[in-house]
């Protein structure tokens, strides 16, 4: 089994889900496939026996609507079955239109709305550079991958998770843009002419252009995304690609994007892909085994990642501050009866806001793991006590729990 192969297996489990929900976005998926395969057999970091073992990268779909290209990569993982694949879109599925973090093994946020899912991995970024700072550099340098749409680049969201993510320097912070130029109305030189590349570097992010049906050029590209280590921006990874690419007739059309084929479409698209034509969600153990061929090297990873915590948690300094971060029952049970300088009185008159500020300034010192930040607004809603005990988050300076978003609120939020 070859990787165009077994690319091919995965755009026939999008296509067939779509078609047999009536419903869907098969187009943008088969444009992508080609660096997702890539980024879950060749260079993410999981482990394949524990979606959520604590030491791995994160994929971030903001692209939400390609779900059935992370369902079938989820199937190839054996963390979905392939019935839930049948059962795309339907009521009570682990399929929905959108993915569901808290519903599908695999899926690390919810997104839909366009654009959201790229600020998240933002905050994905910043989490994981404060915990490399904090804890351990070698056990928290994790990378954050996420899968932008022609949509997504539309969104005002997107462009200031952006700016920010460039000016705090995010390194660990990958975009891939599948630039397919099609949206729902028709291609997207009927509404937008920006120049990305100029864009994003003006932002303060490294950008690369490549053809995203080439396999060569998609490895160079994360090859540097992950090897590079002198590399001290986030990146942003163009493929020029097309959509519905492999299809037999609709390649490139604006039909394919929220719509499924047409039933002849469909099968001459399987027939085109080396798919049987008497059997749908078709998976080969060839391309199974061919997808899963550096399985056991990630796992054997994931045991010495477990083998290094264990050992670093022997360390009672490092133990105390990992449980801060990571105890279910820790610190967050502080109340104002034990925290200290809370010497309000029964009947006292006090503005919410000062309230607040006088909590988290508190909270600063008992809640280690409390980050967060203001839209430009620390001495209306009194968070500069709280900014002045924790620093600011910086470049230089992951450490600092106050996040300075500027006014940025749509991002912030």
């Amino acid at each position: 089994m070859t990787d165009q192969q077994t690319i091919n297996v995965l755009k026939g489990l999008v296509i067939d889900g779509v078609f047999n929900a009536k419903s869907g976005h098969p187009g943008g998926a088969m444009s992508s496939m080609d660096f997702a395969y890539l980024l879950f057999t060749e260079f993410m970091r999981f482990d394949p026996k524990d979606p959520k073992w604590l030491g791995r990268d994160r994929f971030v779909l903001s692209a939400g609507h390609e779900s059935m290209l992370l369902y079938s990569l989820l199937h190839m993982c054996d963390w979905l079955e392939l019935d839930e694949l049948k059962r795309f879109r339907q009521l009570h599925s682990k399929t929905p239109g959108h993915p569901e973090n808290f519903l599908t093994p695999g899926v690390e946020c919810t997104t839909g709305p366009l654009g959201q899912g790229a600020a998240m991995s933002v905050g994905f970024a910043i989490a994981a550079k404060h915990l490399a700072s904090k804890l351990d550099a070698e056990l928290f340098d994790n990378m954050t991958w996420a899968l932008l749409g022609d949509g997504c680049m539309q969104e005002g969201v997107t462009l200031g998770s952006a700016s920010y993510a460039g000016h705090l320097g995010l390194e660990k912070l990958v975009w891939y843009y599948d630039k397919n130029k099609v949206q729902i109305s028709g291609a997207i030189d009927r509404t937008v002419s920006d120049d990305h590349r100029k864009i994003f570097e003006g932002f303060g992010w490294d950008v690369l252009e490549v053809n995203g049906h080439d396999l060569s050029a998609l490895r160079s590209a994360m090859t540097y995304a992950k090897t590079d280590n002198t590399r001290k921006k986030p990146l942003l990874i163009i493929g020029d690609t097309e959509i519905a690419n492999g299809s037999y007739s609709m390649r490139g059309s604006a039909k394919t994007h929220g719509s499924p084929f047409p039933a002849e479409e469909q099968a001459k698209t399987r027939e085109l892909l080396g798919l049987p034509a008497d059997e749908t969600f078709h998976v080969p153990e060839s391309a199974r085994q061919h997808f899963q061929r550096n399985f056991k090297s990630l796992t054997d990873a994931a045991d010495q990642w477990r083998q290094k915590l264990s050992s670093k948690r022997s360390q009672s300094n490092f133990a105390a501050s990992f449980a801060q971060y990571f105890n279910q029952n820790g610190e967050a049970a502080a109340t104002t009866e034990t925290l200290p300088g809370m010497d309000w009185q029964a009947g006292q008159s006090i503005a919410t806001r000062n309230a607040f500020g006088d909590l988290i300034e508190a909270w600063a010192e008992h809640i280690p793991s409390l980050i967060g930040g203001s839209a430009d607004l620390e001495p209306s809603n009194m968070t500069g006590a709280f900014a002045k005990k924790v620093g600011d988050f910086e470049r230089e300076r992951p450490d600092g729990r106050n996040l300075v978003f500027g006014v940025r609120e749509f991002p912030m939020s």
